[in-house]
């Protein structure tokens, strides 16, 4: 039996559905905790685990995005989120908290549309 997936990875494999079909560039990130079934306990991280790194990430003609998606009660980026979506436009990108597929919409409107964001 699988488990049916939660509101925030539903939005999440909305948004990669919808850039697969459009030839846009973008990937989820394996950010929390992995478990294993059989030591029943969570893998610790590796040495090189960046705290905050975005829910997904993409690249649209030499532009990197950061989409940090959020539901429910879990409406508000962590410091660590926070910092890291900044430090992605400071570079040269873009980057969102996203909370809905409209709000993805939007967003991805305007990279397309090469607008500010």
């Amino acid at each position: 039996m699988s488990k049916k997936a939660g509101p925030e990875k539903q939005l999440q494999n909305s948004i990669l559905t919808w850039c697969k079909g459009n030839a846009i560039f973008a990937f989820p990130i394996q950010n929390g905790g992995i478990y294993d079934p059989v030591k029943k306990l969570f893998r610790r991280p590796s040495k090189n685990f960046m705290p905050g790194i975005s829910d997904i990430l993409g690249l649209h003609k030499g532009k990197m995005f950061a989409l940090e998606l959020k539901h429910g009660k879990y409406t508000k980026p962590t410091p660590e989120q926070d910092r890291f979506l900044r430090r992605v436009i400071e570079d040269g990108g873009y980057s969102a908290v996203i909370r809905s597929f409209e709000e993805f919409e939007i967003f991805i409107q305007k990279i397309l549309a090469q607008k500010e964001v």
